[in-house]
This record gives C-alpha cells, structure tokens and sequence, in this order.
C-alpha cells in the first residue's frame, strides 16, 4: 500500500510504502450451503454440462475444530450470507479463516435453517484450503447428505511430487544394492555347504 502524507508547516510531501506480509502456512476454508433442489441430475430433465447445483441458502452457518500447532483444539466459525438488508454485497458462500494448522479439519458441522427431523450435519476429517459444497437431505431421505469437496493445488505441488519421486528412486536403489549384497551372500553360502560335504 502506498501512503502519501503532506506536512503543511514544512511544506514538504513524502511517500511511504507498507508491505503486508502474508504468513503463507495459515489456512483457510470456503464452504457453500445449497437448497439441496437438484444435488444429481434431474431426472426427466436435461440439462447442460456443468450440471446444476441450486442457490445458496441463507443462514447457513458452519464450524470447524482445528487443532493449533501448539496442540490446542479451537472451534472456527462462519456463516453464509446472514445480512441481505439495503443490498449487501457478499460472498455466495462463507469463507473462515483456520490460522495455522499442522492438520487436517477434524470436525465439519454445518447448519442448514430448515424444518425437519435433521437440520444439522456432521463431516469428520476434512483438507484445508478447500472448498466445500453441501446439499441437505431431501424430504424423503432425511438421512443422506451429499457432501462434494474441492482441492485446489498448491503452488508446491511439482516440488512435492519431485520430492516424493526423487525418495522413491532412493528407496529404490537402497533395495536393489541390499538384495545384490544378500545374492553374493547366499551364493558363498552355498559354495561352502557345498566344499562341506564333498567327499
């Protein structure tokens, strides 16, 4: 961000420029609540690709249990659109911040303000910096929700599957000497039980 600043008693402007750093290991997680109007195809109806997903519902609200790096368990909580007074501009769906995590989201729940027997849902072990979609149970099934998560790759991913390949090829080649040593091993071995009973 850059600031600009005027002193009038010395008649002098000046610039100043700020810089937000980022912590790149903080994570983040966007999860939507659908009206649960069409979770698969419609039946009877054609539709065209990419299939439909419904409208998002309001006052949906969302909670995470994270466990922090110094152990410590937290709840994380968000709602979808809860002001839709004067016209407000927000997000289509809720976006919440988990803070720095070394693990997975253990406990999704989400809320969805309707009628029923079950307005709640429960989703254990969840990725971070994902997104979710969430269709609630129909009338006739009140026991199954349709759950859809989004990974999106990260910027390290060609350095992790570097990493993975360049230890596998290690491995690799540590397996391959030690199973050569056992062969000449075994085939002295044999030479001398064989030496053992000449006669």
């Amino acid at each position: 961000m850059i600031v600009l600043s005027r002193d009038s008693s010395a008649n002098k402007n000046s610039i100043s420029i700020l810089i937000n750093y980022l912590e790149t290991d903080a994570f983040f997680f966007k999860a939507i609540g659908l009206n649960g109007v069409c979770p698969e195809w419609c039946p009877g109806v054609r539709f065209p690709n990419p299939r439909p997903y419904g409208v998002n519902q309001h006052g949906v609200t969302v909670k995470f249990t994270v466990t922090d790096i110094d152990g410590r368990k937290h709840a994380r909580l968000g709602a979808q659109l809860w002001g839709s007074q004067d016209l407000a501009l927000q997000t289509p769906y809720s976006l919440v911040g988990l803070g720095r995590t070394n693990n997975y989201v253990e406990e999704f729940y989400i809320g969805f303000p309707i009628t029923g027997t079950r307005n709640v849902g429960n989703f254990p072990s969840m990725i971070p910096n994902s997104q979710l979609i969430v269709f609630p149970y129909k009338k006739e099934n009140p026991s199954r929700w349709v759950l859809e998560l989004l990974v999106s790759p990260s910027e390290s991913l060609p350095w992790v599957i570097l990493s993975v390949l360049c230890t596998m090829a290690a491995l690799g080649v540590v397996i391959g000497f030690l199973q050569y040593k056992e062969r000449l091993e075994d085939a002295a071995e044999k030479k001398k039980s064989e030496h053992f009973y000449a006669f």
